[in-house]
């Protein structure tokens, strides 16, 4: 097996999922940025979830391959869900004064993310 193989997928899919965030962001409005990061958060988040659902069962009941979680979740999905913005939107904020909005964008998008993820795992581990 070609050793680099793992890296190609990860490569595609990563490369992929940061031309999808670039572009949503582009489109974006100054104003709406840390929104589309909080959207992107969590559709990654789902996503990644219902792959790790599908990959982890057992007893040959799997239904993602290793190659396709190495394609779509960690390469699409890591390269689409962006920790370092929602951080940095949320410092921004908070150097504006603006605690609440701080706040609001730090505690929304840490506790949405992860019940999505939990969601997504539970529907990928039923298929």
């Amino acid at each position: 097996m070609d050793q680099l193989l793992p890296l190609r997928y990860v490569a595609a899919g990563g490369a992929i999922g940061a031309l999808v965030r670039w572009a949503a962001l582009e489109v974006a409005a100054d104003n709406q940025v840390s929104e589309v990061v909080f959207v992107l958060n969590v559709v990654g988040s789902v996503l990644l979830g219902i792959l790790v659902g599908g990959f982890r069962l057992r007893a040959g009941r799997r239904w993602v391959t290793r190659n396709q979680f190495l394609l779509v979740g960690t390469g699409f999905c890591g390269a689409l869900t962006t920790f370092s913005t929602y951080a940095l939107d949320v410092a921004t904020a908070l150097d504006d004064g603006a605690i609440g909005r701080a706040s609001m964008i730090g505690l929304s998008t840490a506790a949405v993310t992860v019940v999505c993820a939990g969601v997504g795992y539970r529907l990928g581990a039923r298929r």
